[in-house]
């Protein structure tokens, strides 16, 4: 899941694809990086920064293994959390 956005009040998009073992790459923005203090399970991104979202996008292309990590990695947090 990829969400650039330059602006988010919480990011709600990024917990569930979190639930849904999905690796994510989204901005650092609004307030859900906060809610991933404990677990990086988010590839987290400057907004706005155009290079950095495609280099991100190319390497997890390139490496299947890593993005089930992070797919695990967010499930986790999420079973472990209150947010269910």
């Amino acid at each position: 899941m990829v969400m650039p956005s330059r602006e988010e009040a919480f990011g709600v998009a990024v917990l569930e694809a979190a639930a849904c073992a999905r690796p994510t790459i989204a901005c650092r923005v609004g307030v859900c990086p906060k809610c991933f203090v404990t677990a990086r399970p988010v590839c987290w991104l400057p907004p706005a920064m155009k290079p950095a979202l495609a280099e991100v996008l190319i390497r997890l292309a390139r490496d299947p293994e890593t993005c089930r990590r992070l797919g695990e990695s967010g499930r986790k947090m999420i079973q472990e959390s209150s947010f269910e």
